[in-house]
């Protein structure tokens, strides 16, 4: 019998580090990204449930496909946004490369079709229209 020890791994930061409070600017930043990326998520799945029974499961699928690469993308994009400023800026290839598979797939596939995914797609924009209209009444209050 093979018996494995896992060790853990040795830390790199030092143990008098102190860490420092987060910024007011960043703490919303990182609330936006999370807020983008759990509305999206809420929006795909709320969607697709009437996509399916109205629809089918074919168009729904379709959908929910599109839906989750739209989520893919975002992420992408916000670890995109996350790099500015410290060298490790990139063209956004690999984000358009994620649009495009999609729909290769979705035209490839004899189940899914182009439509339904490339709206699942733009999920992600009303998550954004979301967050705008939220920050638009917020301020009309004050």
């Amino acid at each position: 019998m093979l018996a494995v020890i896992i060790l853990p791994a040795k830390s790199t930061i030092p143990a008098t580090e102190v860490k420092t409070p987060v910024p007011a600017d960043l703490r919303e930043y990182v609330q936006l990204k999370q807020f983008l990326l759990t509305t999206t998520l809420v929006l795909v799945a709320v969607i697709t449930i009437p996509v399916v029974c109205i629809y089918g499961i074919n168009t729904g699928s379709s959908f929910a496909l599109g839906g989750l690469g739209g989520l893919v993308y975002l992420r992408m994009l916000c670890r995109s946004v996350d790099n500015i400023g410290t060298g490790n800026a990139r063209l956004g290839k690999a984000r358009l490369g994620i649009f495009i598979a999609l729909i290769v797939i979705a035209s490839r596939w004899q189940n899914l079709q182009i439509l339904p995914t490339f709206l699942g797609f733009l999920t992600y924009k009303l998550a954004v229209l979301g967050f705008m209209l939220q920050d638009i009444f917020r301020e009309v209050k004050e």
